[in-house]
Formats: C-alpha cells, sequence, structure tokens
C-alpha cells in the first residue's frame, strides 16, 4: 500500500475520536480520594490513650485505623473538578469504627460542601480540549478536510490535554489538603490536620492521560506521514518530464 494511501486512510478518521471519548468519560470516576494516613494517626492516638491509660481504647482505635487503610473518606471525580462540585463522601464507616465513633456523615462533621476545591482551571481547560477533539474528530467524518490540517488540530488539542491534566494532577493533592485542614479548622481542630491525611491518584486519571497520550502520537504520526507522502508527490512530480 502507497505512503499517501495509509495516511487518508478512512480507518484513521474513524478510531481518532475514541481516544477522546475514552477519556471524556474517565471524567466521571475518581480523579482524586482522601483516605486517612493511618501511621500518623496511629502515633498520635495511641500516644494519647497511653496517657490515660486507655489499653483498651488504642487497641480499638488500631482496629479501626487499619480498616480506614487505603479507603477514600472523599473522592473527588473529574467532574467535581471541572464543576467545582462537591466531593462524594463515605457516610458509612467500616465495622470497626463502629457508627458511634465516626463523625462521618454525622452532623457537625467534616461535610464533602466544606472541602469543594471550587472550578479547577486546568482540569477545566483539559476537558474543553477533549471535548473539541472529539467534536473535530466527527466533523472529519462527516465533512472531508485534508489530512493535515485534520490531525495536526487533533494533534495540539490532545497536547493541550495532556499537559494541563498532569499539571491539575500534580497540583491537586495540595489543594484538597489545604480544603481538609481548613475544613477541619473550622470545626475545632486545634492544629493542622494535614499530615493526617493522604490524598490518592484515581486509577480513572492514569486512563485519561493514557487515552489523551495515545491521540496525540496518534495525530502526530499521521500528520508526519502526510507531510512525508506530500513530500515524495513533490518530488516525483518535480522529477517528471514536461
Amino acid at each position: 500500500m502507497k505512503l499517501d494511501a495509509v495516511v487518508t486512510e478512512p480507518t484513521s478518521r474513524r478510531i481518532s475520536p475514541a481516544f477522546s471519548v475514552i477519556a471524556l468519560a474517565c471524567f466521571f470516576f475518581t480523579f482524586a480520594g482522601v483516605s486517612c494516613n493511618t501511621s500518623a494517626a496511629k502515633q498520635t492516638l495511641n500516644a494519647a490513650s497511653s496517657l490515660t491509660g486507655g489499653a483498651a481504647q488504642s487497641a480499638q482505635l488500631n482496629s479501626c485505623l487499619d480498616s480506614l487503610q487505603g479507603l477514600n473518606l472523599f473522592s473527588y471525580s473529574g467532574i467535581n473538578f471541572v464543576l467545582g462540585s462537591a466531593p462524594s463522601q463515605l457516610t458509612t464507616p467500616p465495622g470497626p469504627c463502629g457508627t458511634s465513633q465516626s463523625s462521618l456523615g454525622r452532623s457537625g462533621s467534616i461535610s464533602s460542601d466544606a472541602i469543594s476545591v471550587g472550578v479547577q482551571p486546568l482540569a477545566l481547560a483539559g476537558f474543553i480540549a477533549i471535548a473539541l477533539a472529539i467534536l473535530w474528530g466527527m466533523a472529519g467524518l462527516l465533512r472531508r478536510t485534508s489530512t493535515r490540517r485534520h490531525f495536526l488540530l487533533l494533534g495540539g488539542l490532545g497536547l493541550i490535554a495532556l499537559i494541563t491534566l498532569v499539571i491539575n494532577q500534580v497540583h491537586a493533592p495540595t489543594v484538597i489538603l489545604d480544603k481538609v485542614s481548613g475544613a477541619a479548622a473550622g470545626q475545632g481542630a486545634p492544629f493542622s490536620l494535614t499530615d493526617f491525611f493522604v490524598v490518592n491518584t484515581g486509577i480513572a486519571v492514569y486512563v485519561a492521560l493514557a487515552m489523551v497520550a495515545v491521540a496525540f502520537l496518534h495525530a502526530t504520526t499521521v500528520t508526519l506521514l502526510s507531510l512525508r507522502a506530500s513530500t515524495v508527490v513533490d518530488a516525483s512530480l518535480a522529477r517528471a518530464p514536461d
């Protein structure tokens, strides 16, 4: 098959929107989760229990904290970052913690509204870039544009989405932890609780980044092949006898 036939193959136009559709769907799943730093919590709470001689209480606390290991107390989806809406909240604690010992979901506890991080501009920019890539990809199926122009724009949108999403995820933990600590201080916590929480990156982020990266590489490859094909054609015309 000739090179120019490969770069204008309709299959390239048909598969390119699929990458962006998957990436956009990932925004409806967890991008970041807030879990308990059980090691730090154990050290502080067990020290307090030892001062009061509560060995039984210390064992109960350890059991509760062990059950919270890796469990997201709050979960931020990509849409939460884009719209500035409140994250989802764990309202039912694990069995070892007991409903009477958890402030999750109780009146006066840290609410999900209190730790909303607002609209994150980078996440919003990435979302818009992916949405535009889908629209442009669909338009390319309905109205034939030049291969170079079509995939050059797709590659640019993919690069924008990739950069903004990476920076957003690097920045998100600091923003989230500051919000959580600030909300806890508003509930009467006498010191910063930043060290007692961990922000985990959701699997949806990795999938979204992978799809955006593949879309960018695919568009860039097709664009380069299109340029090469044009060069070959031009060279052939230049050598052709008049």
